[in-house]
């Protein structure tokens, strides 16, 4: 008879029997063993285990978050012109624009947000717009031509920034 005491258990169960007890489904899984499927407690350490890594996905993905990158990348750069348009494109468009204005001045910032739709959010200075994604729309082309009108103001005291991320190609259209 296996004994599951040791997992808290007091259920004794013999092989080719199924377990007659419920077992907590947090310290079971489901275990195929030949023709009959069996629950096997899990061992004690596999839940440290378990939160170990979750915690490095979890750091692995607040590392690669936008807003913190380019706020991080702002304070390591001196931006002395009295205006910056920004050019923020892609799936994180919205978080990356924000991050900019927040870190430069909504006031000295003008610029441009395209994300796809459902994932734009407005950002103050910057005219958003919400684009076809994975493939090119109407709003794809307006938002290149509003990135066109923005640039053509440009004059040699003012710095552009592009922030560009996955998804930018589809977002930004202007057929030739």
């Amino acid at each position: 008879a296996l004994d599951l005491t040791a997992f808290g258990y007091t259920q004794q169960f013999s092989e080719g029997l199924a377990l007659n007890a419920k077992l907590d489904a947090r310290l079971a899984r489901r275990v195929r063993m030949s023709d009959n499927l069996w629950f096997v407690p899990r061992a004690p350490w596999a839940d440290a285990l378990r939160d170990d890594a979750l915690a490095i996905v979890r750091a692995a993905i607040d590392a690669a978050a936008p807003a913190p990158l380019v706020t991080r990348a702002l304070t390591e750069i001196e931006i002395r012109s009295e205006r910056v348009l920004v050019i923020a494109a892609g799936k994180a468009a919205s978080a990356m624009g924000r991050a900019a204005a927040d870190a430069l001045g909504a006031a000295r910032v003008r610029g441009v947000v395209v994300a796809p739709r459902r994932a734009a959010e407005q950002v103050e200075g910057l005219q958003t717009f919400e684009a076809g994604h994975p493939l090119p729309d109407g709003a794809s082309v307006a938002a290149a031509q509003a990135v066109a009108e923005l640039l053509a103001q440009n004059t040699a005291r003012d710095d552009v920034m592009v922030l560009l991320s996955g998804g930018a190609s589809a977002l930004l259209a202007m057929p030739a």
